[in-house]
């Protein structure tokens, strides 16, 4: 699949907001400012043959991780391995639906697209839910 390194002028120039096929290249855990632990994850988004780098970050506190539980949901990575390691993401694959924020020429993951989802989507009966930022699914 070819590789367009897209760099847009202004908002009209990018690509369409919508549900992308996503494959992880990158992943690294990483300590933020704040004193938080995270991870920034590198996501190649295709469609129609062409694809995009989109750059997410996690920050493990308790009110963002359905975040990463998300993540997981949608790549099949088990989000209860208490070994759970930035390695596991790498190469994994999935669908997210992507947006862009106010003012911005880039789009990134508004949410994950579990892989049930995205079963049930294939059957011709999606109910695709993400969760609600201040509720935390477990």
């Amino acid at each position: 699949m070819p590789k367009l390194n897209h760099s847009p002028d202004s908002i009209d120039d990018g690509f369409p907001e919508g549900n992308y096929d996503f494959t992880i290249t990158g992943a690294e855990l990483r300590t933020w400012a704040s004193g938080n632990q995270g991870m920034s994850l590198t996501v190649e988004c295709y469609q129609e043959g062409v694809s995009f780098n989109s750059w997410e970050n996690f920050t493990f506190t308790p009110k963002a991780m359905y975040k990463l539980r998300e993540v997981c949901e949608a790549t099949g990575v088990d989000f209860g391995n208490e070994d759970l390691d930035s390695d596991d993401f790498l190469n994994k694959t999935g669908k997210a639906a992507m947006c862009r924020k106010e003012g911005s020429k880039y789009l990134e993951v508004d949410y994950w697209i579990s892989r049930s989802d995205v079963a049930k989507e294939a059957e011709g009966s999606s109910s695709t839910a993400k969760f609600a930022k201040d509720q935390v699914p477990f």
